[in-house]
């Protein structure tokens, strides 16, 4: 008896938190949320110092130069740097309640980055001329990736629901989703793993734009080239992520779907 008591009070113990390591997470927790928020910061300086420079080069090319602004701005939608609005469709995504434990199946029921990629190429092969997922503007060197069960664009993580804003002829956008066969993807989602989705027309979305992209190979014809920093090759470079092809990790979802 009194080695049961014992053992018992021993196996509390151990399992018990000890305050050195509360006091460290608590530590953690606290720096990760001041970093965040000092990211968020310089974010949204970053928006706005790109705003500010779109202006000024705008007033500075309005005057004789319309041709040029004309051209710098349709290059700024193609890049990515330009806030567009138009009208388009929204695909939403919602996770199905699934705990967080990847030995749970349950797990099943998060919304994973194969599943937005397979959304975004869709959209792309629609003719979709922006798109964005949760206000994140996704552009050719934007990548879809997971962390765990977190989902990131271009290493920022989103959090549930997931909408994902694409702007174009809605019809257009609506049938290619159909054609690629996402809309039959987003419909096993829903009925085995609990995800809901939704798509939705929109007379007018608001797509923000992101800074000008920085160029590791590009320069500008004549002027002297560096060596190739990837002498190696055979496969992109460290600022060039790769979006994917939508198949992602969840080899069962896409058997199911073929």
């Amino acid at each position: 008896m009194t080695l049961g008591v014992v053992t018992a009070a021993a196996a509390v113990d151990l399992r018990a938190p000890q305050p050195a390591v509360l006091a460290a997470r608590e530590t953690l927790e606290e720096e990760i949320t001041d970093r965040q928020a000092d990211a968020d910061e310089l974010a949204t300086r970053g928006r706005a110092l790109s705003a500010e420079i779109e202006q000024l080069q705008d007033e500075a090319l309005g005057a004789g130069g319309g041709e040029v602004l004309e051209g710098l701005q349709q290059e700024g939608v193609l890049t990515g740097s330009r806030a567009v609005e138009g009208p388009g469709v929204v695909v939403t995504l919602d996770d199905g309640g699934g705990g967080l434990d990847p030995d749970d199946d349950s797990s099943d029921s998060l919304v994973k980055d194969s599943d937005l990629q397979r959304v975004v190429n869709g959209l792309w092969a629609g003719g979709a001329e922006a798109v964005a997922i949760n206000d994140q503007r996704l552009t050719g060197l934007s990548a879809i990736r997971a962390a765990g069960d977190a989902v990131l664009v271009d290493l920022q993580p989103l959090v549930p629901p997931y909408h994902v804003e694409a702007i174009g002829d809605a019809d257009a956008l609506r049938t290619s989703l159909v054609r690629t066969g996402a809309s039959d993807y987003l419909r096993l989602l829903s009925s085995q793993y609990g995800i809901q989705s939704s798509t939705t027309a929109q007379s007018s979305l608001e797509i923000p734009g992101r800074p000008s992209p920085t160029l590791y190979f590009a320069d500008v014809p004549g002027a002297p080239v560096d060596s190739d920093p990837n002498p190696g090759g055979g496969g992109p470079s460290d600022g060039e992520p790769d979006l994917g092809d939508g198949t992602g990790t969840r080899v069962e979802r896409q058997e199911n779907v073929e």
